[in-house]
């Protein structure tokens, strides 16, 4: 239905309502999926069936860069949405038939007041980081929504905290090797998503590539990655967490390092051989990471984890593109503002893509010695 919606939009704060609705039905299903895998499948079998997981949930990012490119080359922004239709109702097939009933807990009552502070808290804090490009990242309306955003999410946690039947389980950090795995899957999304958007934005801003061509440079990245996870969740059991792991971020660190230094003359086979080395990165470290943390918690945990995991991955995923694009119009106005050339220009979104890409390479860097506190068997050293 919101699909369907999206699709009829009429303006764009229509069309801005109607992904709220889409987002929040995604964010619903993904923590439940992964809960089922954990509580149905044998711990022995559940690297293989993560690598699987992740493998059909990037199905969509491998085939959505050329498949949304072509449609708006060719078709309708709308057709974006109208896409998703044949196989949503696919999919409500295979739910019926396939996942297993349950009655659940009758008992269980929904947290009205914390579902507002997380829900505003965690929009203000985002709507804070997308308006800082305009405002200006030391603004006094800036500071403003993120100490009111940061306060509603503190408040947040602290109920949760105090509650017999929370929204979200923070006591699931008590263990180590979980949090650490939170935190480095975080900040592997943030990476991710700085170079979903940014690749494609200085592709064709930059370089003039058209959208249908830009989908196809991005594709085999993606592609690349959704075949390499089922091969890392049978390395797993060799291998252990800690050597996939520490070998995929450092491909992460070498691709993103080459992507800092694109220029105007790039050839997009060296944009596609460094964006496919960041995603062979990728696929080796964040099912490792994912199976390392939450297979030492308990299987009454498993549920209130996989939520935790969803929240904060999302949530970093969502958070680092505001915080990217403050970073690169702070970086592009100081370049302009030297008289090298127009903030607009294309040296200057060159300019501010590199940058970009370097700090996310450090930040990458700066992850590396928390691998290190995994052994083979996923707990911490």
């Amino acid at each position: 239905m919101a699909s369907l919606l999206c699709s009829l939009a009429w303006s764009p704060l229509s069309l801005i309502a109607a992904r709220v609705i889409q987002g929040g039905c995604a964010g619903l299903m993904l923590p439940v999926t992964l809960t089922l895998l954990y509580r149905t499948v044998d711990r022995k079998q559940q690297p293989m069936a993560v690598s699987l997981w992740e493998a059909a949930g990037w199905l969509g990012p491998a085939l959505g860069p050329a498949v949304s490119g072509i449609c708006l080359q060719f078709l309708s922004w709308r057709w974006l949405f109208l896409l998703n239709l044949p196989l949503l109702l696919l999919s409500i097939l295979l739910v019926l038939r396939y996942v297993p009933a349950s009655s659940g807990d009758s008992g269980m009552r929904l947290d009205k007041l914390s579902a507002v502070l997380s829900s505003t808290g965690s929009f203000t804090v985002l709507f804070a980081f997308s308006r800082a490009s305009a405002w200006g990242l030391v603004s006094y309306k800036t500071l403003l929504l993120l100490a009111a955003g940061i306060l509603l999410l503190v408040l947040f946690v602290r109920r949760q905290l105090g509650s017999d039947t929370p929204l979200l389980e923070f006591r699931v950090f008590r263990s180590r090797a979980y949090a650490i795995s939170v935190l480095l899957l975080g900040l592997i999304n943030a990476a991710l998503f700085a170079a979903v958007y940014f690749v494609p934005y200085f592709l064709q801003t930059a370089q003039g590539v058209p959208a249908a061509s830009t989908g196809l440079v991005m594709l085999p990245s993606s592609v690349v990655m959704v075949l390499l996870l089922p091969v890392v969740g049978r390395l797993y059991s060799r291998l252990g967490p800690m050597k996939l792991a520490a070998a995929g971020i450092s491909l992460m660190v070498l691709g993103t390092w080459m992507l800092s230094r694109m220029t105007l003359d790039t050839a997009n086979a060296e944009v596609i051989l460094w964006t496919v080395t960041r995603n062979i990165g990728i696929a080796f470290s964040s099912m490792p990471l994912m199976n390392a943390g939450l297979s030492t918690l308990s299987d009454s945990q498993i549920g209130y984890a996989t939520s935790m995991t969803s929240w904060v991955r999302q949530c970093m995923g969502s958070l680092s593109i505001a915080i990217f694009t403050a970073f690169y119009t702070w970086r592009t106005e100081a370049y302009s503002s030297s008289g090298s050339a127009p903030a607009n220009g294309s040296e200057a979104v060159v300019y501010g893509v590199q940058q970009v890409f370097m700090l996310v390479a450090l930040l990458l860097i700066c992850m590396l010695p928390l691998v290190a506190t995994f052994r083979k068997s996923g707990k911490p050293a």
